[in-house]
């Protein structure tokens, strides 16, 4: 048992040693959170509420300012999506997970000034697309707009489209 023990352990100290090599052989930019594309999400951190008052969301900067990770509370939905940049392929991706436990990949990037993010997906046996894209809204808030491809491809509708407010800050009352 002993043995086992230290083999499990030496395999595991030469994984660490040749992912760290690896690692360490990528580029400077690669380990730079300070790098633009990481701010092109700022307008989206604090905390938000749908004008409709169907629910809310946190979002917040995470891993030293890397990724970002809302958390969205809504009517009988609870969800997580986190958003990490890869520097070499210069696209984000956002993971998304529910308690549907139905996980959605999507990777998104730079067209005409604003960051897309597309997923491809199956149902009924018939392959989908869809498309998310964030904007600031002149209230201060931001929307957010999902559509689907239509006409077997040849345009796009649209699937649902939220208005996010900022969540006004409770007032501490004296009594």
């Amino acid at each position: 048992m002993r043995n086992y023990s230290k083999h499990i352990i030496g395999t595991l100290l030469l994984l660490i040693a040749v992912t760290s090599a690896s690692f360490g052989a990528s580029t400077e930019e690669a380990d730079d959170c300070s790098i633009p594309e990481l701010k092109a999400f700022d307008f989206l951190l604090g905390e938000w509420e749908i004008e409709d008052g169907s629910g809310t969301m946190s979002i917040t900067k995470i891993l030293d300012g890397c990724g970002i990770r809302e958390t969205w509370k809504l009517d009988g939905f609870n969800a997580v999506l986190v958003r990490t940049y890869d520097s070499r392929t210069k696209k984000w991706f956002l993971s998304f997970a529910a308690h549907d436990l139905v996980p959605q990949v999507w990777d998104g990037r730079l067209e005409a000034g604003t960051w897309i993010f597309y997923r491809d997906w199956e149902l009924d046996g018939k392959k989908r697309r869809s498309r998310t894209f964030w904007k600031p809204t002149q209230s201060g808030g931001f929307e957010k707009i999902v559509e689907q491809l239509n006409d077997d491809g040849k345009s796009w509708r649209l699937h649902a489209r939220s208005v996010f407010k900022r969540l006004k800050k409770k007032s501490k009352s004296k009594h």
